[in-house]
């Protein structure tokens, strides 16, 4: 790897001279400590550059405001091999709990991808009572949000959640899938609520997570649209979350590198990588969504469901399998605005 990018191995030889010549115990321990950054560096740099392993994916990223930050990425394509050596073979006790670790209940899925086959599992069943604290709406007449003139969409995703959000005497928390629909909502949304004396905030917008869900508590009855993050982990109980809105079934974005690559692999065994990654993954963030409403016993709320096509396409059953209330009410836009 030395031999990959000459001038740094040179900068690396040299600071690791430079140490071995210092007396100042100080200054020798920052030039070796320097040096090893430096070396690690350039081990990253030669893996990324010659794709040494062949069950990872490498691919270059743009990130910060200007798009001008460039980020080496690699993952591995199989974890299980490594968690199986690295962890479960180590013969040390290992608990994993989650609530969104089963699928159909069971937890076979999640043992394969970790390779936790021979690991014994145990599920708990909630001590909620979903049937009466949670109350479920579907819409069905939801425009496809993929379709080429998303105009249709965009402006019943507004009208919904406006609609859905204001009836509520309580708070909202809006999930998303992608941030460029948030936005559009945001700028739409805010005017409407600035004028019936509301707070919306959106992510992304100049306020931090924590910042966010201290606000959405303290005000008790705000309007919060989120992404990613908001999906899992998001915690405020009580009347300041009454309704989880969920816009889109989150389907992850099939040209992340790391979904393309498992997908070719699932191609050439003439596999499905829908079936095989796209959904359940898709299920498990659905489930994670959901959760994010009753978060107590004595916690109550709604959850509407904007995406149709959890009614009219063959998969839409693996997601309302999952919903912790399974009965739910299927209503036009109309009939949610009450026209």
């Amino acid at each position: 790897s030395m031999e990959v990018l000459p001038p740094l191995s040179r900068v690396v030889r040299s600071l690791v001279e430079l140490s071995e010549l210092s007396e100042d115990e100080n200054r020798k321990l920052e030039l070796k400590d320097q040096a090893k950054r430096m070396q690690g560096y350039l081990m990253g740099l030669s893996e990324v550059s010659e794709l040494k392993d062949e069950g990872s994916v490498y691919w270059l990223e743009r990130a910060g405001k200007k798009n001008q930050i460039i980020h080496l990425r690699s993952a591995p394509l199989d974890i299980a091999s490594v968690l199986r050596r690295d962890l479960f073979g180590k013969q040390t006790s290992i608990i994993m709990t989650s609530a969104t670790l089963t699928r159909k209940g069971k937890a076979d899925c999640f043992k394969s991808q970790v390779g936790a086959e021979e690991v014994k599992e145990g599920i708990v069943h909630s001590p909620f009572d979903y049937l009466s604290n949670m109350q479920v709406r579907i819409l069905m007449d939801s425009p496809e949000p993929m379709s080429g003139n998303r105009d249709p969409y965009l402006n019943y995703l507004v009208e919904a959640i406006h609609g859905s959000a204001s009836a509520m005497e309580g708070g909202t928390l809006a999930l998303f899938t992608n941030y460029s629909d948030l936005k559009y909502a945001y700028h739409h949304l805010l005017p409407r609520w600035q004028k019936i004396g509301r707070s919306v905030y959106a992510q992304g917008e100049g306020f931090s997570r924590s910042e966010l869900r201290a606000k959405l508590i303290e005000e008790e009855d705000a309007l919060l649209l989120g992404a990613e993050s908001f999906w899992k982990g998001f915690d405020a109980k009580g009347p300041c979350l009454s309704q989880v809105i969920i816009t889109r079934l989150p389907f992850e974005n099939p040209s992340h590198p790391v979904m393309e690559a498992k997908t070719e692999i699932l191609a050439e065994a003439g596999k499905s990588s829908f079936i095989e990654l796209t959904l359940p993954s898709a299920v498990i963030r659905f489930r994670q969504g959901v959760g994010r409403l009753i978060r107590s016993q004595a916690d109550v709320g709604d959850l509407l469901i904007m995406d149709s096509r959890i009614l009219k396409k063959n998969y839409g059953s693996q997601f309302l399998s999952e919903l912790p209330n399974p009965n739910y009410e299927s209503l036009s836009l109309s009939e949610l605005l009450g026209e």
